[in-house]
């Protein structure tokens, strides 16, 4: 029945595969870029995440370099201050 309204509407079967193909091609693109905007934003978090612990690791050397210093300028006595 639906076969013989497409063929009077002018539609053969061959477009209808091809509009069913297209339209399953744009929604692939659509997935792919939400996928690409996910991604990109999940690196971002990372890099992030990354300077932050760089960060801290950059200061945590400091304060024990800067005790480290001390310690060999006081000869390894503890200062009471």
């Amino acid at each position: 029945m639906i076969f013989f309204l497409l063929i009077g509407l002018g539609c053969s079967i061959w477009e209808l595969f091809i509009m069913n193909w297209e339209a399953i091609g744009v929604a692939g693109e659509i997935i792919g870029a939400i996928a690409v905007l996910a991604t990109l934003i999940y690196l971002a978090v990372q890099v992030r995440e990354g300077s932050k612990a760089k960060r801290l690791q950059t200061v945590q050397s400091t304060f024990h370099l800067s005790f480290e210093m001390v310690s060999l300028f006081t000869n390894g006595k503890n200062l009471v201050v």
